[in-house]
């Protein structure tokens, strides 16, 4: 099973508010897992950043529910009053060409079997972010 995570920004209309990032469009931040390679590295991952090892394959069996933490690549966005943070999940790529910045996600050996993503309720979800006080506030930055 392959998991991907999107998140981006979005303006009070929900739609997508990008950025420039090295002369390229840039929408949010990204993520993907291998659920088999799940096991996370006890010595490189922290509580805001999990890391997998990839030193074993853990496959699922059929009905089995495993808990994930899936890194994303990190970002740094000023939001303003009104703005919002949108999170996709997908068991399908969903980030588009021009922001995988050459990152491989072909290589898939999920066969035909249905996957279940359980989250909410008895299944605790959510997406840990570090939120750190505005220096400045909106129209204190003026760019010429």
């Amino acid at each position: 099973m392959d998991l991907y995570t999107w998140a981006t920004k979005t303006d009070c209309d929900g739609l997508p508010i990008d950025i420039k990032f090295f002369g390229e469009k840039f929408r949010g931040s990204w993520g993907s897992l291998r659920v088999s390679r799940r096991a996370l590295d006890e010595k490189l991952s922290t509580d805001f950043n999990p890391v997998q090892s990839h030193l074993k394959d853990e496959y699922l069996e059929p009905g089995q529910i495993v808990e994930v933490d899936i890194e994303m690549a990190p970002t740094a966005r000023m939001y303003h009053k009104g703005e919002k943070l949108r999170f996709e999940l997908a068991g399908h790529d969903i980030v588009p060409e021009w922001q995988r910045m050459n990152v491989d996600t072909t290589v898939q050996d999920n066969g035909n079997g249905k996957h279940v993503i359980h989250m909410g309720g008895n299944f605790e979800s959510y997406l840990q972010i570090p939120v750190m006080p505005p220096k400045y506030r909106h129209k204190d930055i003026i760019i010429r």
